[in-house]
């Protein structure tokens, strides 16, 4: 089933605690409940939701609030460099998080202007605005370059 990975991304907690999953067809709808384990049935198999966990990294990403976000024509190398000394910073414990880029040379912010925002929500408008994919792993945050990516300055 291609659609499978595309369901399971849907599944996350962070997105919402209740998924409703309606055919097309008009058939009968289903409501799955994210935050526990539960079973759907698509196509006459059976699937056991769990809610995904929740990885170091991504839980210090969302509990890193930064005070002022004001980029114009960024790097993303630059925006990176620019998380990890405010995440060492504004951590509780004073250790930061692992920020990692991989491919990313070439991709630029265009225009980003947050206010006391976790350093999770700030990397997804990142991802978002330039076609980068965040990667929350057990060690570190992974930021890499995707085809699709805003290459090259907004306002040469």
């Amino acid at each position: 089933m291609r659609f499978l990975p595309y369901l399971l991304l849907l599944l996350s907690p962070a997105l919402a605690a209740e998924l409703t999953l309606t055919p097309k067809d008009g058939g009968e709808t289903v409501k799955i409940d994210t935050t526990k384990k539960s079973e759907v049935t698509l196509a006459g198999k059976t699937y056991l939701v769990a809610p995904a966990e929740e990885t170091p990294t991504l839980r210090k990403a969302r509990s890193i609030t930064i005070p002022r976000v004001d980029f114009a024509d960024t790097s993303v190398a630059e925006a990176i460099d620019f998380f990890r000394l405010r995440a060492m910073e504004l951590d509780a414990d004073k250790t930061g998080v692992n920020l990692v880029v991989i491919g990313a040379e070439g991709l630029f912010i265009p225009s980003l202007q947050l206010r006391n925002a976790s350093l999770e929500t700030i990397l997804g408008f990142v991802a978002e605005m330039t076609g980068a994919k965040v990667e929350y792993r057990d060690h570190a945050i992974v930021v890499s370059g995707t085809d699709r990516g805003n290459h090259g300055k907004a306002h040469e």
